[in-house]
């Protein structure tokens, strides 16, 4: 519309086409920054890797975090992930669009199940006492004699 010549305005229908352009942008734009707070908000609870993180001035800077999506904090108009690093212990804030890696389960969620598989493992593996199975009442060893748990010539 700046170079549009006064004395030959643009058309009533050139016009509202132009407008609806700019209507169908700001939906795109609107969409857009939905979907980003939506993928923002998937990484709670999350581990993610990232190789930047940023100040308390926004100012991003070079940081390695490997940690725990605790929260989404909101800083100067943006959204960022609040990371405690396992390494070192420290929160960090990180960009979304930062994020290089992520896992479905929490750090803690992945031990407990590890927890859980090795307990039933070695459940499992261990050999059941006679007591267990039922069998070798008087805990016999095989020669006739019965153990005591003492040992001989003591």
């Amino acid at each position: 519309m700046a170079n549009q010549d006064p004395l030959s305005p643009t058309s009533d229908t050139e016009f509202i086409a132009q407008m609806a352009q700019f209507s169908a942008l700001e939906q795109m734009q609107n969409m857009n920054s939905a979907m980003q707070s939506q993928m923002t908000y998937s990484y709670l609870n999350k581990d993610i890797m990232a190789k930047y993180a940023v100040d308390g001035d926004g100012n991003l800077y070079r940081q390695d975090v490997y940690g725990q999506v605790v929260a989404i904090v909101k800083h100067g108009g943006k959204d960022y992930l609040q990371v405690v690093n396992y390494n070192d212990g420290n929160t960090y804030l990180v960009p979304p669009d930062q994020v290089t890696a992520t896992a479905g389960d929490s750090m803690e969620q992945l031990l407990a199940k590890l927890t859980d598989l090795m307990e039933r493992l070695v459940s499992n593996t261990t050999p059941k006492t006679d007591e267990e199975t039922g069998t070798g009442e008087t805990g016999e060893t095989g020669d006739g004699a019965e153990e005591t748990g003492e040992a001989e010539g003591v």
